[in-house]
């Protein structure tokens, strides 16, 4: 018998590559503070300013923060509480 073998896999061929193999880039660290300019070398147009609209935010949005600051410290201190079996 000198053909495959009856229900055998036929022989697989790889293709030659078309091109190289890719090569990754190098790292940048985008953490880096060389890479952040300081405030100070900032422009005076690119510091954000306190505006009429920041004011108002901060306005409306101060209560939500101590109403939520208040409402973290009751369940602290009522889980406290409870854990001394007070």
């Amino acid at each position: 018998m000198s053909g495959p073998a009856i229900g055998s896999a036929p022989d697989i061929f790889l293709d030659e590559p078309q091109r190289p193999p890719l090569t990754p880039d190098s790292p940048i660290n985008q953490n880096a503070r060389a890479l952040r300019p300081a405030p100070a070398d900032l422009e005076a147009d690119d510091r954000r300013g306190l505006s009429l609209a920041r004011t108002v935010a901060w306005i409306i949005l101060a209560p939500w923060y101590v109403a939520i600051a208040a409402a973290a410290l009751g369940l602290n201190l009522m889980f406290i509480k409870n854990l001394l079996g007070l």
